[in-house]
C-alpha cells in the first residue's frame, strides 16, 4: 500500500513540474533570481519566448529596445509591441523587466470618459461628461482632458442656478432660441423685402398706364384741333 502511495505521489511530482509555468520576477527580486543562475549582476534576463509561447529565464545580458515595444526571445533577443493596456514611453531595458514598464489607467470615476485611448508610448487620457454638468474638481493643463498618471481626472457636478455658468441643457436651449428668433428674423427681413419689391412693380405700373393715358388724351386733342 505504501508502494503505491509513493508511486502516486511521485506521479503527481511528475505533472505539477510538467504543468509548471515560469514567471517573471518583480524587478527587486531579479538579482536574487540571478544568483540560482551564477548570473553577474546586471546578466540574469527573463522574457517571453515565442517558439514555446512561455516565459524563459537565461544569463544572456543587458540589451534595450526602443519606446513603445519590449523584447522577446525568438529564439534570440527580438523586438516586440506592448500590450495594448500598457505603454513604454522611454526606451526598454531587460534589466528587471519582461513587458512594458508601465500599466494603462482607468477612466472610471463618476462623470468620466476615455477622452483618447493612448498609444503603446503613452497612457490614455481621461474627459468629463459636460453633457451632464461634469467638470474637472482641479483644472487640468489640458481644458478638455487630463492626464491620469499625471493629474487629478475627478470629476464634480455642477448646479445648474448658477448665474456665471450654463449647464449644457441651458446652452442647447439658448441656442434653439437663437436659430428661432433668427428664423423669425429673416422671415421678417425677406416679407419686408418682397413687400417692397411689390411695391416698387405696382408703380411702376401706375407710371406706365399714366403715360398710356397721357398719350392717348394728346392724340385725341390733336385729333380734334385737326378737324376743327
Amino acid at each position: 500500500m505504501k508502494i503505491i502511495l509513493s508511486i502516486i505521489f511521485v506521479l503527481k511530482v511528475i505533472t505539477v513540474k510538467s504543468d509548471y509555468e515560469v514567471r517573471c520576477p518583480v524587478a527587486a527580486e531579479w538579482r536574487f533570481r540571478g544568483r540560482k543562475f551564477n548570473c553577474g549582476n546586471t546578466q540574469y534576463v527573463c522574457l517571453f519566448r515565442s517558439p514555446g509561447n512561455k516565459n524563459h529565464e537565461t544569463c544572456d545580458g543587458l540589451d534595450y529596445s526602443s519606446t513603445g515595444s519590449k523584447l522577446i526571445f525568438e529564439p534570440y533577443f527580438n523586438k516586440a509591441l506592448c500590450d495594448y493596456k500598457r505603454y513604454q514611453p522611454f526606451p526598454f531595458s531587460t534589466d528587471g523587466s519582461s513587458k512594458c514598464v508601465f500599466q494603462k489607467s482607468f477612466c472610471n470615476e463618476k462623470g468620466n470618459y476615455v477622452f483618447q485611448t493612448g498609444s503603446r508610448k503613452s497612457d490614455i487620457t481621461c474627459g468629463c461628461d459636460l453633457s451632464k454638468g461634469y467638470e474637472f474638481v482641479t483644472k487640468p493643463k489640458n481644458n478638455c482632458f487630463c492626464l491620469p498618471s499625471e493629474e487629478d481626472c475627478s470629476c464634480l457636478k455642477t448646479p445648474c442656478n448658477d448665474k456665471d455658468k450654463q449647464c449644457p441643457s441651458d446652452r442647447d436651449e439658448l441656442l434653439t432660441r437663437s436659430l428661432a428668433d433668427n428664423h423669425v428674423l429673416t422671415t421678417f427681413v425677406l416679407d419686408r423685402f418682397n413687400n417692397a419689391d411689390d411695391d416698387y412693380n405696382g408703380k411702376r405700373h401706375r407710371l406706365k398706364c399714366l403715360y398710356i393715358t397721357t398719350i392717348l388724351l394728346m392724340f385725341m386733342i390733336a385729333v380734334v384741333f385737326l378737324y376743327a
